[in-house]
């Protein structure tokens, strides 16, 4: 007899419904994983994701958020985010999450997205994890999914 504790409208453990919700999860990770990485590389950078490659550029380079790209400055709105030619008021993590990427990958749209894609399915992952955790009804699921 299974001892474990439920949450309210949790189904009660069941093997072979654990098999199918396995299956279900993987199914929804590998769809998710298939339309975030296709075409990852295909565009050029935008806006907010161009300031984070460019500062992810500075970051190997230099180890710090820097504006200094070779002989241009990186200066969104005039400037009015540098102090002493570094970015100061953005939050510095993404760029020094891309950093490796775009160092070790080359200046890429692919480089400097792949990062963000790869949290984002481990992000999903986790979430299934959960739902299997919790043994979320497969309408749960499937709604999760969709």
């Amino acid at each position: 007899m299974d001892k474990r504790p439920t949450h309210a409208g949790a189904a009660p453990f069941n093997p072979a419904l654990s098999w199918t919700h396995a299956a279900i999860s993987l199914t929804i990770l590998l769809i998710s994983a298939f339309l975030t990485f296709a075409g990852l590389g295909h565009y050029a950078l935008w806006d907010d994701e161009a300031q984070t490659a460019l500062s992810a550029i500075g970051v190997w380079r230099t180890g710090d958020t820097t504006a200094m790209i070779d002989h241009n400055i990186v200066a969104y709105e005039s400037g009015k985010e540098l102090r002493n030619f570094h970015l100061r008021y953005m939050p510095p993590f993404p760029s020094y999450l891309a950093a490796p990427f775009v160092g070790l990958l080359g200046n890429s749209s692919l480089a400097a997205r792949l990062p963000f894609a790869i949290a984002g399915i481990i992000c999903i992952a986790l979430f299934l994890w959960w739902l299997y955790k919790v043994r979320a009804s497969m309408l749960t699921c499937g709604l999760f999914g969709i």
